[in-house]
């Protein structure tokens, strides 16, 4: 049973985003699905691809080992909050016309940018490196605020759970969030107790976190838009 899970949560981010990337796509058409549809299928399907692809590293290594001259694959996941923050800034700019969500997105981007650009020599590829997940997350907690403060000011008839992009938000908030805690705290104990942990299991974590969080989203899509007996 314990091998089953360890060899669970290697893939638990790739199954968790091949479903969330499936409902939004089966359902895409549904007038529950958020605005900005495409991009949130846009996401799911990068962050599949990637996903998937770190999976898979060791063995690209060893088929094409003179193009990879390390067996490493930390280049991949330093890169990928810049990737889905690029998506990501795309979907809140076009989800919102308030001029104050639109101001705090672009400012928001910036410091991604430019986190990325003033720590690119030292910090790309160094094992853990888990500083751009932090920003990756102050990116989406700003964002997320600020929309939900739109919301609740333009509140009409509709339900803010009616609203499949509050289902998309709360999932990446939820993702964010919990791996930044989770990172934060087991950085420290494999710092005092490395023997005691292993650093894989903080990647297992990650995709478990990363499967729940899709399987949240996907289901509140499902429930939303299952046909009433």
């Amino acid at each position: 049973m314990l091998d089953f899970l360890l060899n669970f949560s290697f893939f638990a981010d790739t199954i968790g985003l091949a479903i969330a990337f499936l409902i939004t796509f089966l359902l895409r058409n549904n007038n529950f699905i958020a605005k900005r549809k495409n991009i949130i299928l846009l996401y799911f399907f990068s962050y599949l691809l990637l996903s998937l692809y770190g999976n898979l590293y060791p063995n690209f290594y060893y088929w094409f080992r003179p193009f990879y001259p390390v067996n490493s694959n930390n280049w991949l996941y330093d890169n990928i909050p810049l990737i889905l923050s690029c998506i990501l800034f795309i979907f809140f700019y076009k989800l919102s016309e308030s001029k104050t969500a639109n101001l705090t997105c672009k400012f928001s981007f910036l410091l991604v940018l430019t986190f990325y650009i003033v720590t690119w020599r030292n910090a790309i590829n160094r094992d853990p490196n888990l500083e751009y997940y932090l920003v990756f997350t102050v990116f989406i907690i700003l964002n997320s605020v600020v929309y939900l403060l739109v919301q609740l000011n333009n509140l009409q008839s509709d339900s803010l759970f009616d609203k499949g992009e509050f289902w998309f938000i709360s999932s990446i908030v939820f993702y964010s969030s919990s791996c930044s805690l989770f990172w934060v705290f087991f950085k420290d104990i494999y710092t005092n107790y490395p023997t005691f942990f292993n650093k894989n299991y903080l990647w297992s974590c990650h995709n478990v976190i990363l499967f729940i969080s899709c399987i949240v989203y996907s289901s509140a899509i499902y429930l939303k838009t299952r046909q009433p007996r």
